[in-house]
């Protein structure tokens, strides 16, 4: 998306461009955003007819985005000059129920300097997916002529479902009175071109829009030596209401907010300074990405295509993040089983039992041009919900959750045997029957992401490795959910589970090149083809123990592993291309999976190593945040490489996000059982770790503090305190 500032609080966010503009030149997916909708598509700020020069412009704490500048030539009335670099300009600006910015200035000259201030709104008012250039309509919404009224205007716009949408704007204070100019104007829009997922090798184009524009202008005189400044509030109708508060105080209690977040999960230290900033950005993304909702706060899946509820997201956010923060897992199963399928609807491909994909808000879900109202066209979420289920009870020892959605795991496990086994052949396949349906329902969700071993891409129906491997593990999990609210049928589901093991062992090996083969085709063939994929079946467990270590060694061969993580593809593969969004790039949530099933199978070395690749990427990346993806490109250490960005990659995104939470427990080999109130523990800490302290680790009914420490290769533990009881083994304890 190239450079871009965001901000975000609960259900609306802003992206900009880095001087703080939603630029007329139809900027792709800039704009103030709430529930699917743009509410605010331009927005330009200048003084005297020219924009000011940008110095720094910076949202690294999420909730504020602060932007300073410096005036260009001034040629006043009268003759006066007023030089470059004179007078300070400055932008701030938060999210509290509705867009609040600050812009002020600072005269530095020793005479008073008068400017003309001139702001521009507009709002579109288009349907994130008309953004995105998934649809394309004739008849955008009905544009209503902006409304002025004192110091406040109103945009609006009716949309096919007969919704009025408005915005306000309205200048809060300063010592000027707005001049108000209304026109429409026909400016260009960016869309994308229609596709399921945003593809950087098709470049955004744009498309002239009719639009009404407000021109807000005014004179403000700025005394020699003192700041002079105004505040906007820009507020989407329908939003939370905000309450009556200075600016100042909204600022600080945001703060205060991202402070008890940090302050309300485990504590994690450790003594390489880079990896707790990186630590610490994983978490305040995470309070970014939240929305607060009946069920708990739920986490938006990326900024800015994805700011909705995802299941697969939810699901593997929730699971990395398990060890710092169990309450987004409960929140998101509550809310998944909340939206469980019921009934058979081919256009959103919703089944009884199935976990939903995507949710939406906007007016295209509403009129049903989409079907995300939810969509449910995902193969692998629903597993994934009851893997979930199973490891939030072990650690949290709640079995009043399991008992509570135990009924939606069980329809869960009926929806892989009756729908997700389309043909009963034991594996669980996709293949979508909504005409507006995502074709390709593994987390590799674009138009082609699975291609054969002479690069052509595979169609559907289409079993994915990685997706047997889930239902595995899913088996294993209802099985233990057995157990523990003491029903029966447990035995039948490990066996089941056991059966699909031997068979997947046997169907999907490829033996000449020691790895899983991604899917099997329609006509039931191996495809061939070595991707990531193969590594998220040891996340799961199901590869035989005998042949962990080959798809380990062959996992992390070159064509895999890029110097800056594995590669979703690898790149002996004709159609590799490292720019690609699938088909040859580096997800770090991939990443992630990857390296804590290296660690169940008790290769710590090879984890720390993709662990130690990807931190290294992190710190190239703009405010240590981890994005969606960025591209497959080999590190070339010879010429100082730095990874490539995906220039439509969101970020901050959710599951990039977790995945160095996820980090910290593979490294500590933390496995907890809070059932049975015991923590299981095999550290090995990477040589750029020496020492590791982990407070309020909350396992069961248990509290703990630790400290782990590596000495000549070797990593110790010691407990430093324990609050309720617990049985804590690691190698070398008296217990282990």
């Amino acid at each position: 998306m190239g450079e871009t500032l965001t901000v975000k609080e609960n259900d609306i966010f802003l992206v900009s461009d880095p001087l703080g503009d939603i630029p007329a030149d139809g900027g792709l997916a800039v704009g103030l955003f709430y529930r699917d909708t743009r509410y605010l598509s331009l927005y330009e700020f200048s003084i005297n007819g020219q924009r000011p020069v940008v110095l720094t412009s910076s949202a690294e704490h999420n909730f504020m985005s602060n932007l300073q500048f410096a005036n260009p030539r001034l040629d006043l009335p009268g003759g006066r000059v007023v030089l470059p670099d004179t007078v300070s300009i400055w932008r701030n600006r938060f999210i509290d129920g509705a867009l609040y910015e600050r812009i002020g200035f600072h005269n530095y000259n020793l005479f008073p300097v008068t400017v003309r201030v001139r702001l521009r709104f507009g709002a579109d008012f288009r349907d994130m997916f008309e953004v995105r250039g998934f649809v394309r309509r004739a008849a955008p919404p009905a544009a209503l002529e902006p409304l002025v009224e004192g110091r406040r205007v109103t945009l609006g716009a009716v949309g096919q479902d007969g919704v009025e949408r408005r915005t306000r704007v309205t200048f809060l204070d300063g010592d000027f009175t707005p001049e108000f100019a209304v026109s429409q104007e026909l400016l260009p829009v960016a869309v994308a071109p229609a596709a399921t997922v945003p593809d950087a090798t098709a470049p955004a184009t744009t498309v002239p829009h009719p639009i009404w524009v407000v021109e807000a202008s005014f004179d403000l005189r700025l005394p020699p030596g003192r700041p002079v400044f105004f505040t906007l509030e820009v507020a989407p109708e329908g939003a939370r209401s905000p309450a009556e508060e200075p600016f100042e105080a909204r600022v600080r209690r945001l703060q205060r907010d991202y402070e008890a977040w940090l302050g309300q999960g485990t504590e994690f230290w450790s003594d390489h300074e880079v990896w707790n900033r990186l630590v610490r950005r994983s978490l305040v993304d995470l309070r970014l990405l939240v929305e607060n909702t009946p069920f708990g706060p739920l986490i938006d899946a990326g900024i800015p295509w994805f700011a909705c509820p995802f299941g697969r997201d939810l699901a593997i956010t929730a699971w990395q993040t398990l060890m710092f923060r169990p309450d987004l897992a409960v929140a998101a199963l509550r809310f998944l089983a909340h939206y469980q399928g019921r009934k058979v609807d081919d256009f959103t491909d919703e089944e009884p039992g199935r976990i939903l994909h995507e949710l939406r808000r906007g007016e295209l879900a509403a009129l049903g041009i989409i079907p995300h109202r939810p969509y449910y066209g995902s193969i692998d979420a629903t597993p994934l919900f009851i893997i979930l289920l199973a490891e939030t009870v072990r650690w949290t020892g709640d079995t009043g959750l399991a008992a509570e959605l135990f009924e939606n795991a069980t329809r869960a496990v009926e929806w892989i045997e009756k729908y997700g086994d389309k043909d009963g052949d034991g594996y669980v396949e996709y293949l979508t029957r909504s005409p507006r349906g995502i074709k390709h329902q593994g987390w590799k969700d674009s138009e082609a992401p699975i291609l054969d071993e002479d690069g052509r891409p595979v169609e559907p129906p289409i079993a994915l490795a990685e997706v047997q491997a889930y239902v595995y593990a899913a088996y294993q999990a209802y099985a233990d959910l057995l157990d523990w609210l003491g029903r029966p049928g447990a035995a039948e589901f490990r066996a089941r589970a056991a059966e699909l093991s031997r068979r997947f062992n046997r169907d999907f090996w490829v033996e000449d090149g020691g790895f899983f083969a991604v899917a099997l085709d329609a006509s039931k063939r191996p495809v061939r083809t070595l991707a990531s994929n193969a590594g998220h079946c040891l996340w799961a467990g199901i590869v035989d123990r005998d042949r962990a270590l080959t798809l380990a060694e062959r996992l992390l061969q070159e064509d895999m592993l890029s110097g800056w993580g594995l590669r979703t593809l690898s790149s002996r593969v004709p159609g590799f291309n490292p720019m690609s969004y699938h088909n040859g790039s580096v997800w770090p949530h991939d990443n992630s999976l990857i390296a804590a099933g290296l660690k169940r199978y008790g290769l710590s070395e090879q984890a720390n190593l993709v662990i130690s690749q990807v931190f290294d990427a992190a710190q190239t990346f703009r405010y240590l945040r981890l994005p969606e993806l960025f591209c497959g490109f080999t590190r070339d250490r010879r010429y100082y490489s730095a990874p490539a960005e995906y220039p439509l990659s969101s970020s901050p995104q959710a599951w990039a996000a977790g995945t160095a939470l996820s980090f910290c427990q593979t490294i500590l080999g933390i496995r907890p059982d809070g059932v049975r109130d015991r923590l299981d523990l095999n550290p090995t800490l990477p040589p750029w770790l020496n020492e590791v302290m982990v407070r309020r680790l909350r396992v069961g009914r248990a509290e703990l503090d630790l400290r782990f420490r590596r000495t000549n290769g070797r990593t110790t533990t010691e407990v430093l305190g324990i609050r309720g009881t617990i049985d804590i083994r690691w190698p070398g304890s008296a217990s282990f």
